[in-house]
């Protein structure tokens, strides 16, 4: 599994208007419950680009597809 710095996570964010704040190279949750779960959303990869439409979509399902 490839591992990313906080400033990487934050540019790949930029992608699904995931608002991610660091300090000292760490990422730092949001006091906003809605910002908080969002973030967390893109973390565990719930969020996607459709890949015709460039839309975010949500998902909760974990099924790879291979």
């Amino acid at each position: 599994m490839e591992e990313l710095t906080a400033a990487e996570v934050t540019t790949k964010a930029k992608q699904f208007n995931v608002s991610v704040t660091q300090r000292n190279g760490k990422i730092v949750f949001p006091a906003d419950r809605g910002a908080a779960k969002r973030l967390l959303q893109f973390l565990c990869e719930e969020v996607f680009l459709g890949p015709i439409t460039d839309i975010v979509y949500e998902t909760n399902s974990k099924k790879r597809v291979e």
